[in-house]
């Protein structure tokens, strides 16, 4: 039988969210504005912007939080590795877009958490939760200072095993990691309290992009984050 675990099902019926322009394809990266000619600029002019006295000139050290709150500087950087992730380009090589494949979704279906699925990623999971540092009993020899109990799971030699690595490139972004692994344990687990039944039926929801439990990701996305940065 078909496995409707996260990751597992089809892609499907999303083709037209994926399309920028009458080139681009489901699955790759596009250029927001595709119609528009490339930009160009007197270098005269850039020189007269950047030097000393002109409109990019840095004057100290700006607040950078000062409108928006520190949070959701990170927070936007956990959402960009879960809709976007580029393997193949280069700096040193001239890269066109419509020819760039994009390894994640961008429908912010937590991918870069749930990996591809039990089956795809079986070292995430713990049966029907995900696996964290409690599940594991390093010594201090192994990991000198590892706090396993507020941490991501690791391997011996310090790799976060998580679906994204990027989500522990600091601090900030692997404790955000962790926070969802946590939540899709204790979410399900109050909702069996609260309507019944057996956890692992409420397993498929949890990951259901239009269910209550996604909300999570899908509020402070859709209220807090893009008005600010729209």
């Amino acid at each position: 039988m078909a496995s409707k675990f996260h990751g597992l099902m089809s892609f499907e019926g999303l083709d037209h969210l994926c399309r920028a322009g009458g080139t681009a394809q489901p699955g790759r990266f596009a250029r927001l504005f595709p119609t528009l000619p490339p930009l160009y600029v007197d270098p005269a002019r850039l020189e007269d912007i950047g030097k000393a006295g002109g409109k990019l000139e840095d004057k100290g050290q700006p607040n950078l939080a000062d409108q928006t709150p520190a949070g959701l500087i990170f927070f936007g950087q956990f959402i960009d590795h879960d809709i976007t992730l580029d393997v193949t380009s280069s700096l040193t090589a001239n890269n066109d877009p419509v020819q760039t494949g994009n390894v994640r979704t961008p429908t912010l279906d937590l991918d870069c958490v749930y990996g591809e699925g039990h089956e795809a990623h079986p070292y995430l999971y713990a049966g029907d939760s995900m696996m964290t540092g409690n599940d594991y009993n390093y010594g201090a020899s192994v990991l000198p200072g590892w706090l396993n109990q507020d941490d991501l799971p690791r391997s011996p030699q310090g790799t976060a095993i998580i679906g994204d690595p990027r989500n522990d490139e600091n601090r900030v972004i692997s404790q955000m990691q962790l926070a969802y692994r946590f939540g899709h344990t204790m979410i399900p687990d109050r909702l069996r309290v609260r309507v019944g039944g057996p956890r692992h039926d409420l397993f498929s929801p949890w990951t259901c992009l239009s269910c209550p439990p996604a909300k999570p990701v899908h509020w402070p996305c859709a209220i807090c984050f893009v008005p600010r940065v729209s």
